[in-house]
């Protein structure tokens, strides 16, 4: 018999020790502790205490989006105006008899539906009033239905009314309606486990919240999203573009709302792990977004203004390979360079920074008056003690910051979101 290995006895023996002493047997890293451990019938953790640590968050953001719910009347649908009611029946006439055959045009149209939210934006009024036709149309004649695929249709049909937002005035009623259409996929997906398009519903809903209130208010639903999709969606799907295409928003969200309660080491990690997931996707929209993004955070969490003026180069190379493709959120992207501006101290940017405000933004926002855009000037014009040179004009609708259920490019393009 050989003698007992004392060195396993000892107080400062290493934790990292097979739990099976088994010949030839396969052996495994723990993800969360690190140890070696023989790996049977595909047990990823070494033991049950690591399982439970590593999954912590996750479960923690389950639950925490449960008791908000929780706290929340049901979301009902509310009645269709006379003018979708005239047009209702016609619609419903449309559809095909057959379940199969009625679900199928359904799905197809709310795609396409999809499709063109991305593509075309919201700035038309026009283009926004057949958007809400069509997802209230399909709302409608679903709202009874109990099928499993009608009610997913359902919901997908609220989320389209959520993302084309409300048009002005604005009132209470309206902003209570666009939360329950929000909420009512929340909770839609939290039922059925989806944790992807959980994420994505709260990643809009936080929008929401920042819009209309506070970063503050809108930071815990970007924190839930941040931990389904970091310990389980990204863990178990590194390489699908979709979601890193969540990751990278939610990322980006957490640190615009929690950077500055990060270490300087927490921050470079993120930041890091943005550009890593922007490559992966690597699509052409992701990166102007990426570059307006990656230039608040570096110049602001940082202090890097070489960094940042760096990445205003790149988001001015990434939005000209578009010259002839509008898109909604051009002001933001110019509010990168205004708010760099002002952090460096100089009067001269200062003024160069106002001037670009009462030029080019108000410029952009006169072609798309979003109740965002003018609180934003409103908000500089406070700030920075300075007046407009015009009236602003009243803002015509608002939405939250549109995440598209697809990554789109013109290599191989649109794919669905599982």
């Amino acid at each position: 018999m050989q003698p007992l290995d004392e060195s396993l006895l000892s107080s400062n023996a290493p934790a990292k020790v097979c739990q099976d002493s088994a010949p030839n047997a396969p052996m495994s890293e723990c993800p969360n502790c690190h140890a070696t451990f023989v790996s049977r019938r595909g047990k990823k953790f070494c033991r049950d205490g690591c399982r439970y640590q590593y999954t912590q968050n996750l479960r923690s953001a389950s639950c925490r989006v449960g008791t908000f719910l929780g706290g929340l009347y049901q979301e009902q649908l509310r009645s269709p105006g006379e003018s979708l009611i005239s047009s209702l029946p016609e619609f419903l006439d449309s559809l095909p008899t057959g379940r199969t055959d009625r679900q199928e045009k359904i799905s197809q149209e709310l795609i396409e539906l999809n499709m063109s939210l991305m593509r075309r934006g919201l700035v038309d009024p026009a283009v926004r009033r057949y958007y809400k036709t069509r997802a209230a149309m399909i709302a409608f004649s679903l709202r009874y239905e109990e099928h499993p695929i009608d009610r997913e249709l359902f919901i997908h049909a609220r989320e389209i009314l959520r993302d084309t937002g409300i048009e002005a005035p604005i009132t209470a009623h309206k902003v209570y309606d666009l939360l329950g259409h929000a909420d009512a996929a929340i909770r839609f997906y939290l039922m059925h486990r989806d944790n992807l398009s959980l994420a994505r519903a709260l990643l809009v809903r936080g929008n929401i919240e920042r819009t209309f209130w506070d970063e503050s208010t809108a930071s815990p639903r970007f924190t839930w999203a941040h931990d389904l999709l970091s310990e389980d969606c990204y863990r178990h799907a590194p390489n699908d573009r979709t979601v890193a295409m969540y990751f990278h928003r939610s990322i980006s969200y957490r640190l615009r709302c929690r950077g500055r309660y990060l270490s300087v080491g927490e921050r470079g990690g993120e930041l890091a792990q943005l550009l890593l997931l922007a490559r992966m996707v690597d699509d052409p929209m992701l990166w102007v977004e990426h570059h307006r993004d990656y230039t608040g955070h570096v110049n602001q969490l940082l202090g890097d203004r070489s960094a940042a003026s760096e990445s205003l180069r790149d988001l001015t190379d990434a939005r000209n390979k578009y010259p002839n493709r509008p898109l909604d959120y051009d002001p933001t992207i110019l509010r990168s360079r205004i708010e760099f501006l002002f952090d460096s101290g100089r009067e001269s940017d200062k003024e160069e920074a106002i001037a670009l405000i009462r030029g080019k933004y108000v410029a952009l926002y006169s072609q798309n008056r979003t109740f965002y855009y003018r609180r934003q000037i409103l908000d500089w014009s406070a700030a920075h003690r300075f007046q407009m040179s015009v009236p602003l004009p009243k803002a015509e609708y608002f939405n939250s910051y549109f995440i598209p259920r697809y990554v789109d490019t013109p290599v191989t393009g649109a794919v669905p979101a599982k």
